[in-house]
């Protein structure tokens, strides 16, 4: 049988990763020769090209270039050391196929499932594809292949070789304990930053110590490390890092870095309480500054020198996930929030959404105006909410079946049924079955609303999607009624549909 010609793409970060995570990392570069020869047998490459980040990873580049790769540089183009090796790759093979119309299979290793478009192109142009991944990789991305390699079965590597090979080792002895610790502590303490522990070998943090492949029984270099005494340094995120001076968010390679700083020093596990002063003055300063300056505070201008500033930095440590639930704990019965506005409801009216929104001034007799057209004020939330819901030709539905009608919305968008009368007699049909009584006018209202809201049917909707798209209609037609909903009964109307009672 003859040889495909074919094109090999290797995405070594992503590969090495994973198979470093498999204890067989160090195997992939050390049998280069074995699992290139393995694939091989239906092969020949006429195209070998691997791509990898020089900065942390430049010490394997030789055992490629021995075996006839192309190594492209990939380094960081983010400050958080996110590489551009994924469209490196993409563009490489796209233009392989414009190019090269003898090559007849297009091979890419890597478990990253963001070359899918690639696999499917090179097969709608009559090519044949192949996958080698280590760890795991989406069912979507190997289902464009039409060969896939395990990476530990290529390299014919198993759990029984790892056991064999951990048993047969020599433990750590305690003199080369201690020179760890002690080069490891020092070396960290002189460069005052986090260190990825896959360069420790490379990056002079060891000096003259040389760890051996069978790492002393340990599974792997992170495991080694755990055993050591390095205080006050944390391994964590497949880093080295002081804890009191630097946090690690995320995995190797596209983990954030943060160093800490008096605003953001506090971890996760402090708690703290916005008391009631607090609460109190910040309440005082927004009513006046909305007094003196007769517009609405958008709180993007709170966030720098006002006595806003510190909590909105420390909001996580006062439990409020968002600016806006922050706000809606304070104490400003008088004051509304919408669109990241803070505003005197018989002022000012905002419509739309940020960056969009409009501010309108109301003039002062309103309150009269209103009156006028025998609109009488309304006061309680029920009733301001029964008072929008009659507007829009909807019944004030128990919350559990508002959220069935927006469950089952979803699952009729799911099914292609786009067409109004079609969903409705859907949805309809549906939410009878479970012992609801509605009626199909009132779904067809709620659908009429949604798209009247700007919101576009497609196969991303889910419940809450659904649900949020209602809510921000409600809230524009709140304003339109001149029916302002304080920011703590805003919060109240988004409990009641998502999940508990009015």
């Amino acid at each position: 049988m003859s040889k495909l010609n074919s094109a090999l793409f290797i995405d070594f970060d992503n590969i090495f990763i994973c198979a470093s995570y498999e204890e067989i990392g160090h195997l992939f570069i050390d049998k280069i020769s074995s699992w290139l020869k393995e694939l091989s047998q239906t092969r020949h490459f006429n195209v070998k090209q691997v791509y990898m980040n020089p900065i942390s990873f430049s010490q394997y580049r030789q055992p490629f270039l021995e075996h006839g790769f192309k190594v492209i540089d990939c380094p960081p183009v983010t400050t958080l050391g996110k590489t551009a090796t994924d469209q490196e790759i993409a563009v490489d093979a796209t233009m392989c196929l414009i190019t090269q119309p003898h090559i007849e299979e297009y091979f890419i290793m890597s478990a990253d499932a963001d070359f899918t478009p690639v696999l499917r192109n090179a097969r709608a142009l009559g090519k044949q594809t192949g996958i080698s991944f280590a760890g795991k990789a989406s069912k979507c991305y190997l289902s464009v292949a039409d060969s896939v390699y395990k990476l530990n079965e290529l390299i014919g590597y198993t759990q029984n070789d790892l056991h064999l090979e951990l048993t047969h080792t020599p433990p750590l002895p305690k003199s080369v304990k201690h020179k760890l610790e002690s080069k490891l502590v020092s070396y960290l303490a002189t460069i005052k930053k986090p260190i990825y522990i896959g360069n420790i070998t490379t990056n002079g943090a060891l000096e003259d110590i040389e760890i051996p492949k069978h790492r002393w029984g340990f599974k792997n270099v992170t495991q080694l490390l755990k055993h050591l005494n390095l205080h006050p340094y944390k391994s964590d995120s497949s880093y080295l890092y002081d804890p009191a001076y630097h946090a690690i968010k995320g995995n190797y390679p596209d983990a954030q870095i943060i160093t800490l700083t008096p605003s953001n020093k506090l971890n996760n596990t402090t708690k703290l309480v916005l008391c009631d002063t607090d609460k109190s003055n910040i309440a005082d300063w927004l009513n006046t500054q909305i007094t003196l300056t007769n517009k609405p505070i958008h709180v993007s201008n709170c966030i720098h020198n006002t006595p806003l500033s510190e909590f909105i930095a420390a909001r996580k440590q006062y439990g409020f996930k968002t600016i806006s639930l922050l706000i809606a704990s304070l104490k400003l019965d008088e004051l509304c929030y919408h669109s990241g506005y803070i505003f005197h409801p018989k002022k000012h009216l905002i419509t739309g959404a940020h960056p969009n929104c409009v501010i309108i001034n109301l003039p002062h007799d309103e309150t009269s105006n209103s009156q006028a057209l025998n609109e009488q004020p309304v006061t309680s939330l029920n009733d301001k909410l029964q008072k929008v819901l009659d507007r829009l030709e909807i019944p004030l539905f128990n919350n559990n079946v508002f959220t069935r009608i927006f469950s089952v919305l979803s699952k009729g968008i799911a099914l292609s049924l786009y067409c109004p009368k079609a969903l409705s007699n859907f949805v309809t049909e549906e939410v009878v079955k479970s012992g609801n009584t509605v009626k199909t006018k009132h779904i067809e209202n709620i659908i009429t609303h949604l798209q009247n809201s700007g919101h576009y049917f497609s196969d991303n909707d889910c419940t809450k999607t659904l649900t949020n798209a209602f809510l921000k209609y409600l809230r524009e037609q709140c304003q339109a009624l001149n029916i302002p909903l304080t920011i703590k009964e805003q919060v109240q109307v988004k409990s009641f549909f998502i999940a508990d009672k009015l």
